[in-house]
């Protein structure tokens, strides 16, 4: 602000006489005196009437719009006034004339200039011990000033915050000023609006914030079972241009993926393509093949199984269950026995359970269907693209699955790959959307019975390339790879595995929580912290495990970005785990001798071996 000690004076009130006399002329100085007298810093901030701040939509106030913007707020002392900071990233929390510091630590302008009015062309700086002493005078905060790091944390205290950082403050610090003073003998009054949902925002954004600081954008890591990260290439299609669904423009891309699917379910027959979730695709089975009163069998291990058990329950099927310990893997011999019990029109299997981490055999259980002369249904929503899936080979009637799982696409898009026996066999229950002899004739000519989200099949042609570019034997290699890795940082920890310890369960890693912890604890703090989302259990299941996700676009150094943030996490949570050797026991872990053909001999030698020909697939 310009002008002379004594417009100081005047401007602040009777009030102010003891601070401003205080600073005095030699701290009064203007900005552009200070900054070297670049005259776009020897701006007044304009005032305003207590009516005309008052305008305005409160819900805003922290918009750009008014980024720098002085106003009166409620309940503060007349001409008291806040400027916010440039940089929107940090308009999180205000800053108020009595705030000793602003949200990263840096003092304010008061703090560092003193709290008077500016004598015209003094050039004197005040003296760092004079900076020092006016701490706790009020003052604009200047936004562009950089913070100056004193201290670097301890090695214990890595991973709570910046590796330099300002002198420690207390939670809460980080965001806005604490309230300002109570003269004495007035009574402290309540918050107010604005005010109370500030005080919300610090429980909000605290962990984000004590991460990062308020200067850097939060990178976020998505490490759930589904969906999962998508490639940039398949974002840059997704968002281009839409095109129509009939255009000489799109049906290329919905014949390449058409062709692309059927090579991922290895499969001669049609892969029928909807506009859905996976659910959607499991819907898609039940009403073509379930009529009213008819037997089906369902084999339940975990949350999924219990989503074939309530929709074919839904279509009013004559259901048997066979239901395991959510954990427990499926045994083919159990089929068999159940069936020479009771028939069935179908068998309902999940290949990757991700609620569990557990990956079925289905290979040996679609052979004990067969032998009973039933029709086999898998759910590889979560499976297709990560470990082999052999539709034709194993004798699969049904494969539904979805995009946002190992096929690296954003949700949106259904798919069902089905075999001539099933369409032959199609129920009686009322269906249209998802019928799927419609939608297979429309295919054949390429013209869909329903406008498709033609941005997600312009993503999903992309992402089905770059899987094919890298051959889906190599890429489950890499997700068995990524398994051990996982499996092995877990173990290093000391923490105990829910899921198998085996090969097969590359697709998704659950992992039991310390006695005494919450797994949800554990998922806010991954969040709060790092940016990270891992899934909490499912069901009875729930606060008991969390999961680590690999499917999909991973590397190794997603496992280890998430076992050592989990690692972290667990220590300040209390939870007795070694600490410093799980990342490099994953590393080691992914290094290790080539598994290449593993998944390669998991395929039957011989083609027409439907269902049980063929090694059984090699496990370490």
């Amino acid at each position: 602000m310009r002008g002379s000690y004594e417009s100081c004076v005047k401007q602040h009130g009777a009030d102010r006489d003891a601070q401003c006399a205080a600073c005095g002329p030699e701290t009064c100085e203007t900005a552009s005196c200070r900054r070297g007298g670049d005259a776009r810093d020897d701006q007044a901030v304009p005032e305003r009437t207590p009516a005309e701040g008052a305008q305005g939509n409160d819900d805003d106030r922290d918009g750009p719009e008014h980024v720098g913007e002085d106003r009166e707020q409620p309940g503060r002392k007349k001409r008291e006034m806040i400027l916010r900071r440039g940089n929107s990233m940090r308009s999180e929390g205000a800053v108020h004339r009595h705030c000793e510091r602003d949200a990263d630590g840096e003092p304010g302008v008061g703090e560092r200039h003193g709290g008077g009015a500016a004598v015209p062309g003094q050039e004197k700086r005040a003296r760092p011990e004079q900076r020092r002493g006016q701490q706790r005078a009020g003052g604009v905060v200047d936004a562009e000033a950089p913070s100056v790091p004193t201290r670097r944390l301890a090695p214990g205290d890595r991973g709570r915050g910046d590796g330099v950082r300002a002198e420690p403050r207390r939670p809460g610090e980080h965001f806005g000023s604490p309230a300002a003073p109570v003269p004495a003998g007035q009574q402290p009054r309540e918050p107010e609006g604005n005010e109370r949902g500030r005080e919300g925002d610090e429980r909000v954004h605290s962990g984000r914030v004590e991460r990062y600081g308020s200067r850097v954008a939060t990178k976020r890591y998505l490490f759930t079972p589904g969906p999962t990260p998508v490639p940039p290439e398949v974002l840059a299609a997704v968002g281009a241009p839409v095109l129509h669904h009939r255009s000489s423009d799109f049906l290329p891309v919905y014949e390449r993926v058409l062709t692309r699917l059927r090579e991922v379910c290895r499969t001669e027959n049609d892969v029928l393509l909807f506009g859905a979730s996976g659910t959607g695709a499991f819907e898609s089975a039940v009403a073509n093949l379930v009529s009213p009163g008819e037997p089906h069998l369902v084999v339940s291990a975990g949350s999924f199984g219990e989503r074939w058990v309530a929709m074919t329950t839904a279509f009013g099927a004559d259901l048997d269950v066979l239901r395991y310990a959510w954990g427990e893997t499926p045994d083919a011999d159990d089929v068999r026995a159940r069936l020479q019990e009771r028939q069935a029109k179908a068998v309902w299997f999940v290949q990757s359970e991700t609620s569990t981490g557990v990956v079925s055999d289905v290979r040996a259980l679609a052979a004990a269907a067969k032998e009973a002369g039933a029709l086999v249904v898998v759910d590889a929503v979560s499976s297709l693209g990560a470990v082999p899936c052999e539709t034709d080979a194993w004798g699969l009637d049904v494969v539904v699955s979805g995009s946002q799982k190992a096929l690296m696409s954003p949700p949106g898009l259904g798919l069902a790959a089905v075999s001539e026996a099933a369409l032959a066999a199609t129920g009686s229950s009322p269906r249209f959307y998802f019928d799927w002899e419609r939608t297979r004739k429309a295919q054949e000519t390429l013209d869909a019975p329903v406008t498709l989200p033609v941005s997600l099949v312009a993503g999903l042609d992309v992402a089905l390339e770059l899987l094919l570019d890298e051959g889906l034997d190599a890429a489950f290699e890499r997700h068995l790879r990524l398994g051990r890795a996982a499996r092995a940082g877990i173990k290093a920890l000391g923490l105990e595995l829910f899921s198998p310890d085996e090969d097969r369960s590359a697709v998704v890693t659950a992992v039991r929580a310390p006695a005494g912890v919450d797994s949800g604890d554990v998922i806010r703090g991954v969040r709060d912290r790092f940016g990270i989302t891992i899934a909490n259990g499912q069901g009875e299941l729930k606060g008991k495990i969390f999961r680590l996700g690999h499917i999909g676009w991973f590397d190794v150094f997603d496992i280890t970005t998430q076992i050592g943030a989990v690692e972290l996490v667990l220590a300040d949570l209390g939870a007795d785990v070694e600490r410093g050797v799980a990342v490099t026991a994953a590393l080691e872990a992914f290094a290790a001798a080539s598994v290449v053909g593993e998944a390669a001999d998991a395929r039957p030698t011989d083609p027409a071996a439907v269902g049980g020909g063929g090694a059984e697939p090699s496990r370490t």
